[in-house]
């Protein structure tokens, strides 16, 4: 898990005992807070919490890291697949022609 692509959808999973309620509950938001600080998804809340405007997002990214302009290019290129994949899903739930399954 440590070289992978940022995905839209993550789950993170919390076991609780019942004996040690609060540190579980600290260690799973730690856990949390790890995920999102490693994934860089907090940066970007945090820099899309204001209006940037183009020219210094232009300015951004013309001197970013090799490293994070490939990350940056691998995510973008999977969530376009994601968004067209899920785009012909709901297309294809939303078709009228398709004859009703509930009916006796």
């Amino acid at each position: 898990m440590a070289r992978h692509v940022k995905w839209i959808a993550r789950t993170v999973i919390a076991k609780v005992d019942q004996e040690n309620k609060i540190s579980a509950w600290e260690e799973a938001y730690e856990q949390l807070n790890r995920q999102l600080r490693k994934e860089n998804i907090l940066q970007t809340t945090k820099r899309n919490r204001y209006y940037e405007k183009p020219w210094m997002r232009r300015r951004r990214l013309a001197y970013e890291k090799p490293w994070m302009r490939r990350r940056r290019l691998a995510y973008e290129e999977c969530k376009k697949i994601y968004n067209d994949e899920m785009e012909q899903k709901v297309s294809f739930l939303l078709r009228k022609n398709r004859r009703e399954p509930w009916r006796i």
